[in-house]
């Protein structure tokens, strides 16, 4: 005869182990889920910042903390001297006044006007060899390849675009105002287009060194051109960093930046481009450490599933199989012809539940 406190007790552990399974389930699908906010490529739209806490040395005062290395600027030495006009008599009697008592000093930095615009006219040489006929020109190192526009003036509408961002209109109007060289916007867009055909060599000198590095960093973002979607690819390395917009994500352009044959060990996240590119090429691809967080935490809850599925699975095997059989056969003994195929198809049977486990 059971007890009855002892079959109570069974039925409370019970209770208890199934809500334990069922919170530990809950509790490892919390925690993928949560992996998601503490990767360090979260964008700042899912970031979840912990709340501030109150300091425990009471009233916080603004500013920084008792101490701390001031930052003022330091007083640069003055590149000149201007003086005052001096004063013969006194303002408030009309008395003759002799050397100043005292002098004052107060440096101050200043910014000089803006040049004016300089008219230069550069003179082309052109021979013609009287031997061979063929034409030999001579340039001045200052002169731009094209246009009417110095260099200088090409470096400083160029700057005002992409380092101020400035739209081409106030481009346009900044070089009237400051400089005295009046442009249209069509004419601040195409000053961008000489600066890049300019410095067009340095870009694929960039582009040679990166893919000659052992290891390139890479990573890409959404970027609208034109209201229309692109994306925005950055290779950095130790010591350069190339930057490419493509309407493609995929591998593609990561063949046209790096080559078919890149010989180095790309860094990056789980974005699957990448993979199949380090694949093809037969190369080493290193993921990033939060994309490795996610995926360890990934095959933790695939691995606790699929010993579930297996456990049940083999438990129930040998039932699911009876069933069937008398399913098909009822009562009826198989024929021996039929048991062989049986044989064959609780085979076919487990290898099928051994690949889904």
């Amino acid at each position: 005869m059971t007890c009855p406190d002892c079959e109570n007790l069974r039925e409370t552990i019970r209770k208890l182990e199934e809500e334990n399974t069922k919170l530990r389930d809950e509790n490892t699908d919390l925690k993928r889920r949560l992996a998601q906010y503490e990767s360090p490529h979260t964008p700042p739209s899912r970031r979840m910042y912990p709340t501030r806490s109150r300091s425990s040395y009471g009233r916080r005062f603004p500013g920084r903390p008792r101490g701390h290395p001031g930052r003022t600027r330091r007083t640069p030495r003055p590149d000149a001297v201007k003086t005052p006009e001096r004063r013969e008599r006194c303002e408030g009697c009309g008395a003759p006044l002799g050397e100043p008592s005292y002098v004052g000093h107060r440096v101050v930095e200043e910014i000089s006007n803006p040049s004016p615009r300089q008219v230069i006219d550069f003179l082309t040489y052109e021979y013609k060899c009287t031997e061979c006929g063929s034409h030999t020109t001579a340039r001045h190192p200052d002169c731009p390849p094209e246009g009417r526009f110095g260099r200088n003036l090409l470096v400083q509408a160029t700057l005002m675009k992409y380092e101020e961002r400035l739209p081409f209109e106030k481009v346009s109007r900044g070089m009237g105002s400051a400089f005295g060289v009046p442009m249209t916007p069509a004419t601040a867009l195409d000053v961008t287009r000489r600066v890049s055909g300019w410095l067009r060599p340095e870009y694929e000198a960039v582009r040679k060194r990166i893919r000659a590095s052992r290891v390139v960093y890479v990573d890409e973002t959404g970027e609208k051109v034109d209201g229309v979607r692109h994306w925005l690819w950055c290779f950095t390395t130790e010591a350069d960093t190339l930057v490419v917009i493509r309407r493609s994500r995929g591998v593609k352009v990561l063949e046209e930046t790096l080559g078919k044959k890149f010989g180095g060990t790309l860094v990056c996240d789980g974005w699957r481009p990448y993979p199949n590119y380090t694949g093809n090429i037969q190369r080493l691809h290193q993921t990033t450490l939060g994309r490795l967080v996610d995926v360890l935490l990934m095959k933790q809850a695939q691995e606790k599933v699929r010993t579930m599925f297996s456990m049940r699975i083999s438990k129930s095997r040998g039932e699911l199989f009876a069933y069937l059989v008398g399913a098909m056969f009822g009562k009826r003994i198989p024929s021996p012809g039929m048991k062989s195929y049986l044989g064959v198809l609780e085979n076919r049977y487990k290898l099928v539940i051994g690949i889904c486990v």
